[in-house]
């Protein structure tokens, strides 16, 4: 018998600055993410938008 194991792609979190100052922050699988930092950058082209990986914490 076999079986398979889905892999869930680790989250990104994106986040769009004002100066030093988060004012919005998602977290979603990396498609999405990608889709809203795009999303973000035409409708904010002047801010900065940054993706990064959600790194789970240590245990």
């Amino acid at each position: 018998m076999m079986t398979t194991t889905t892999v869930k792609p680790d989250p990104q979190r994106v986040r769009i600055w004002f100066g030093t100052h988060p004012i919005a922050d998602y977290t979603a699988e990396p498609a999405l993410a990608k889709r809203y930092a795009e999303a973000m950058d035409r409708r904010f082209p002047s801010l900065r938008i940054t993706t990064e990986p959600v790194v789970p914490p240590a245990t």
